[in-house]
């Protein structure tokens, strides 16, 4: 798996299950994603053989709501000293392009820095 998002690391930990992985999101409310996830395995054969796939959509489901992905965001930032929103490459997606592939632009939350912005007290 890439590096988590806030919602997928607070999902992984209220799990509680080595390995589990999210592939589902559905939004509930206002307040809160519903997240389905499970232990992956790779598949041996076909032409997508060595990616991930958990089986007939089976999986466990927790909810994670905004405020925790909050908590978990200064809880980064304390941690790492990293802006929240490019998780300290300065840069966050712009675009993708079949032709030209990915396009990123400056981190407008950290003016293209990578460092956390310090909040006035």
């Amino acid at each position: 798996m890439s590096d988590p998002t806030h919602m997928e690391s607070v999902a992984i930990r209220k799990a509680g299950v080595e390995g589990w992985e999210p592939f589902r999101y559905e939004v509930i409310g206002t307040d809160g994603i519903l997240v389905t996830g499970g232990i992956p395995r790779l598949l041996k054969s076909g032409p997508r053989k060595g990616q991930k796939t958990w089986g007939a959509k089976k999986g466990s489901k927790v909810v994670v709501t905004n405020s925790e992905v909050a908590t978990e965001k200064a809880r980064y930032v304390a941690e790492t000293g990293n802006c929240p929103e490019c998780y300290g490459k300065g840069e966050i997606f712009a675009s993708w392009h079949v032709d030209h592939g990915t396009k990123y632009k400056p981190c407008p939350h950290c003016c293209a820095t990578g460092k956390a912005r310090k909040e006035a007290a």
